[in-house]
């Protein structure tokens, strides 16, 4: 009993440690000069997290575009699916009278999420919705009906991000994940390409703010 309990233990604070290495993390970016900036800020959702990724999910991508002047945001959600729908009901609802908007930023975890959301009908505060990665077909229900569209965008998988650790291997698995998500381990350690996908979807935000008005 005491054996596995150390043992339990044991992993519990590597695990820890290795969420709070990565948490910490901070690189000098090289900036791209004279970016179009968005007129709504981008919020950054957290996905469905586990005991081996759970620390700064979206690690230093909304570090990137801050430092490219972007006004961002990251908005914890709750762990599970079903709570992390109804909190975004209820936080909708809730500011359902303020004019303000977002540009929203997910992963295939909470497409089904966001699907369900927006089949019901799209609210005041969602400018738009980016689904970040690769999703399976297999895996989505109908679009029909959406009163808003889940924009896919794709990151390429390089040298550099094919190889994933043991930990983010064993999330995507504990999570149910393995076969809708391919981002790699969202973005860490930092690779400079990869990141760039987040810029040009800023930057094609932006202009679509611009257009509409903004």
């Amino acid at each position: 009993m005491w054996t596995g309990l150390l043992a339990a233990t044991v992993l519990i604070l590597l695990l820890f440690a290795l969420n709070w290495r990565r948490a910490k993390k901070e690189t000098e970016f090289e900036l791209t000069p004279n970016c179009l900036l968005t007129r709504y800020p981008i919020v950054f959702l957290t996905g469905h997290r586990s005991l081996f990724y759970f620390l700064s999910y979206w690690n230093e991508i909304p570090a990137f575009l801050t430092a490219h002047g972007y006004q961002v945001y990251v908005m914890p959600l709750p762990w599970k699916t079903k709570a992390a729908g109804k909190f975004l009901q209820h936080y909708f609802q809730r500011r359902s009278s303020q004019d303000q908007k977002f540009h929203f930023v997910i992963d295939p975890s909470l497409y089904s999420v966001f699907e369900s959301l927006l089949q019901d009908g799209a609210a005041a505060q969602i400018a738009s919705v980016s689904c970040i990665g690769h999703l399976q077909l297999t895996e989505r229900k109908s679009l029909k009906g959406l009163h808003l569209p889940i924009e896919d965008v794709e990151i390429a998988t390089s040298d550099e991000t094919a190889l994933h650790p043991w930990w983010w291997t064993l999330h995507l698995l504990t999570t149910g994940q393995s076969q809708i998500n391919s981002l790699g381990n969202l973005g860490w350690p930092f690779v400079r390409s990869q990141y760039e996908v987040f810029l040009k979807r800023a930057t094609v935000l932006a202009e679509r703010d611009l257009i509409q008005g903004g």
